[in-house]
């Protein structure tokens, strides 16, 4: 394949503020319909100016959120002996979800379990019945994505364990960006011949390098695709 058999067709991918992406909605609505690449470009201010990342494989990690709730037995702050106290269970699935990516998961494998919100308790001297915690997970591989799952299930049988019980549930977010190795060397190719002195080129973002997510990725399952990073 050859420069000039591509055709560029301009898109504003932006989101609406009822969630949806905008890359979503384009492709729903039609606006990539006879498309067979698509190529997409996003802002980087933490590099130097003039460099641009390209790889083959993924380039963004695939997202889900995460919503649990751990119960105990509340009762007065005096006595926990006659409670089930749900932040000393809490403690112990922090720790187990915490070891989940440095001890369960391969090491060559990006994946992440952040905690982003914990919420419980009303007053300083009554132990709660529940307390709440949530956050988010990524990753590059649905094999991983699975083992993610398993072993969270795990961490959080830990409240059982103690005497307590728990729910959790899994807001699916998305898959990753996978950049199609065909584009890639060509984005590489053209971006090669416009180089100057002012730019070089950087292939910093390799497979597991950054996890972070972007609306596209989920309207581009059906293309051929690729992502990159420019720093202006």
């Amino acid at each position: 394949m050859t420069f000039k058999d591509f055709r560029f067709r301009e898109l504003n991918t932006a989101a609406q503020e009822e969630g949806k992406s905008g890359a979503q909605r384009m492709s729903a609505e039609g606006a990539m319909d006879g498309v067979d690449y698509v190529i997409a470009q996003h802002v980087d201010p933490l590099r130097p100016v003039g460099t641009i990342g390209i790889n083959a494989g993924p380039s963004s990690g695939g997202v889900d959120n995460w919503y649990a709730v751990i119960t105990g037995k509340g009762g007065h702050g005096a006595h926990p002996d006659k409670t089930i106290d749900p932040f000393y269970l809490l403690a112990h699935v922090i720790l187990a979800l915490n070891g989940i990516v440095s001890r369960r998961i391969n090491p060559f494998e990006p994946a992440v379990v952040s905690i982003g919100l914990i919420n419980g308790g009303f007053t300083e001297n009554v132990i709660p019945e529940s307390v709440k915690i949530t956050g988010t997970l990524r990753f590059t591989d649905e094999k991983v994505h699975q083992q993610i799952y398993a072993e969270m299930k795990r961490a959080f049988e830990i409240a059982r364990t103690l005497g307590g019980d728990y729910e959790l549930k899994f807001e699916i977010g998305g898959p990753p960006m996978i950049n199609d190795k065909m584009v890639s060397e060509v984005i590489e190719k053209i971006t090669q011949m416009f180089a100057n002195e002012h730019s070089s080129l950087e292939g910093q973002w390799k497979q597991g390098n950054d996890v972070s997510t972007e609306d596209l990725r989920k309207a581009l399952q059906r293309y051929r695709s690729f992502f990159n990073r420019l720093v202006v």
